[in-house]
């Protein structure tokens, strides 16, 4: 007699409930797009729930830095810089994303959602300043997310060349 197995549907398992870190990493990485081949880079503190999440949804690689640590250059595609409260953690945290992106490669940055308008015009122009562009914002659960590409030619690229 032969027994033929076949994987449980979603529908078998129901999904647990998320918390409300866990439903905020959720937002975010739903704004970010397919992760399943990209190598992502975390930056900050308290980056453990979102590397969780990242493993949970077949990323291929992740890493979670303190932001005393500094990454190899050019190992990620994405760059996600989890508590951006303060101007000069800014300016720290996007060095370190520039020095570890890829051409092409794109930073997300998460703000409190009630960060002063001048932190958010701070990270908008320092962004500009670090060579990225495309910079788009979006407001998701709790927080907001600014997000920018690093352009294949940028001015910073060809210095390092």
């Amino acid at each position: 007699m032969l027994n033929v197995l076949t994987q449980p549907t979603q529908s078998h398992f129901p999904q647990p409930a998320l918390s409300g870190s866990d439903a905020a990493d959720r937002a975010l990485l739903d704004s970010i797009g397919p992760l399943t081949d990209a190598r992502i880079l975390l930056l900050g503190p308290n980056a453990l729930e979102m590397m969780c999440a990242l493993i949970r949804s077949d990323c291929a690689s992740v890493t979670a830095l303190r932001p005393a640590d500094r990454s190899a250059a050019a190992s990620a595609e994405i760059a996600i810089v989890m508590q951006a409260a303060s101007p000069e953690y800014v300016d720290q945290m996007l060095v370190q994303a520039r020095w570890a992106l890829v051409p092409l490669g794109s930073v997300v940055l998460r703000l409190p959602a009630i960060a002063p308008v001048s932190l958010l015009r701070h990270v908008a122009r320092s962004l500009r300043l670090h060579g990225f562009s495309a910079v788009r914002t979006r407001t998701l659960a709790n927080h907001i997310v600014l997000s920018a590409e690093l352009p294949l030619l940028g001015r910073l690229t060809a210095a390092y060349a």
